[in-house]
Formats: structure tokens, sequence, C-alpha cells
């Protein structure tokens, strides 16, 4: 099972462990927000580019509830 590290800020967005994590999406920009003190805009663009296009199997899946 894949992690985002550091742990001890993305496991609070944590929703759920299944076969693989699922994280909640808006409490882990939150997180990165907090990480690389940034606005919104910022860390959306480097979920984009750091998190979201790595395609690994076991790689976490991402919930937005709108």
């Amino acid at each position: 099972m894949i992690y985002l590290e550091p742990r001890e800020l993305y496991d609070k967005a944590i929703l759920k462990i299944e076969d693989v994590v699922v994280y909640d999406f808006h409490l882990l920009i939150e997180q990165i927000m907090i990480e690389h003190e940034c606005d919104y805009l910022s860390a959306v663009e480097w979920f984009d580019f750091n998190i979201e296009c790595v395609q690994l199997d076991g790689w976490p899946r991402f919930h937005e509830d709108t």
C-alpha cells in the first residue's frame, strides 16, 4: 500500500483504506497549502504535477466530493 509523504501531514486527508489509500482531495489540497505555504491554485497545480500524474500499481485514489 502506498501512502503519500510526509505522512504526518497527508494522513489527515485519508478518507478510507481499501485496496488502496483513498484521500479526500480538498483536505489533501489544504495540507499541500500548509506544507508549501501557497495558495489554493498553486497547491492544485503542485498536486497535478507531483501526485495525480503518477501511474503506479497501488497508487492512492483521490475523492472529490462536490
